[in-house]
């Protein structure tokens, strides 16, 4: 008998081409935002207890997709099959890191490749919470209506999307949202103004975005880790990666690693500054390894006995900042 969801993931599944500085390739990686916040939120996962609801294509290679299937923490029955070659992403990165994005000439659309309301299975609306990963904003705002009431929901905007001149589906979708956790990238993007700012020049920023709706805001900054607004308290904290320099491998899903991360220790009712860090904890242990195949082989257990030796040191490095 299938157990209870307590997070449910939705967002695309691709395949992707990854070219490193250095002219490393890593080709035909399984991926996306929503595998990958799955897997990571799988970290701490077992006996199903994260649903994914995502679209795979049936053109994948069923190798790729046997990970998923033997993995005791997620539940797959949202995982529905579309036609064809579905996504596939060269992801281009340069020196400093920053990530250039190329769909393959015989890539499906994001807005078909995304999952909607009719994929969702019923037992999966009881979940404790839910995350959308990188969507298309029609297709988010279609998930959210679908999705009950008085649960925690946070979203990671797309990168493609998260612009301004959307801004009356995001002031729609921003209504609806717990927790937002936009990049920098994305969100210098959404307010037009300079990346790489100190993050004292952000703070006001990050105050707008919460008045639109979310009790949460974490901006995610790579290297220097993250920033967290809490709305109700109006109050700013950097969160400091934990990840070590020379056992990073691969940052692909990092990101998208530390949402799911962070989000199921939320629900399970850590505080807030205790589940950012289980969130640099996923993300360290995802930046050590090489896609969602490796990720899906993390046992569990591993990824708490690492926020258990790294807490006592992380809870001193976190800075409540001047809120001015």
């Amino acid at each position: 008998m299938a157990g209870r969801i307590e997070l449910a993931v939705f967002g695309h599944t691709t395949r992707d081409f990854i070219v490193t500085y250095d002219g490393r390739l890593q080709l035909g990686y399984l991926g996306g935002g929503g595998m990958n916040a799955a897997a990571g939120a799988s970290y701490w996962a077992k006996d199903g207890e994260v649903g994914l609801v995502t679209r795979r294509a049936s053109a994948m290679p069923p190798v790729l997709l046997e990970p998923l299937a033997r993995h005791p923490g997620l539940d797959i029955e949202g995982v529905r099959v579309m036609e064809g070659e579905g996504i596939k992403l060269w992801l281009l990165y340069d020196l400093d890191g920053y990530r250039h994005w190329v769909k393959h000439h015989d890539s499906a659309n994001r807005m078909e490749a995304a999952p909607a309301p009719g994929d969702i299975p019923p037992r999966y609306l009881d979940a404790g919470g839910f995350h959308i990963a990188p969507l298309p904003p029609g297709e988010v705002l279609a998930l959210l209506n679908a999705l009950p009431e008085g649960r925690v929901v946070q979203l990671d905007p797309h990168y493609e999307w998260f612009f301004q001149r959307h801004i009356g589906l995001w002031e729609q979708i921003l209504k609806k949202v717990t927790v937002v956790t936009p990049s920098e990238d994305e969100f210098t993007k959404f307010w037009e103004i300079p990346y790489g700012q100190p993050v004292e020049n952000y703070m006001p920023y990050l105050r707008r975005l919460a008045a639109m709706g979310p009790e949460v805001v974490v901006l995610k900054m790579g290297g220097k880790g993250a920033v967290l607004h809490v709305r109700e308290e109006d109050a700013f904290y950097l969160v400091p990666p934990c990840a070590r320099d020379d056992e990073i491998i691969d940052v692909t899903g990092a990101g998208d690693s530390f949402c799911g991360s962070f989000c199921i220790n939320l629900l399970r009712g850590r505080p807030l500054l205790e589940a950012a860090v289980c969130g640099m904890v996923g993300s360290a242990v995802s930046m050590g390894l090489r896609g969602v195949p490796e990720y899906l082989g993390v046992p569990f257990g591993r990824a708490e006995a690492l926020y258990q030796r790294v807490r006592k040191q992380m809870a001193n490095r976190i800075v409540r900042l001047d809120n001015g």
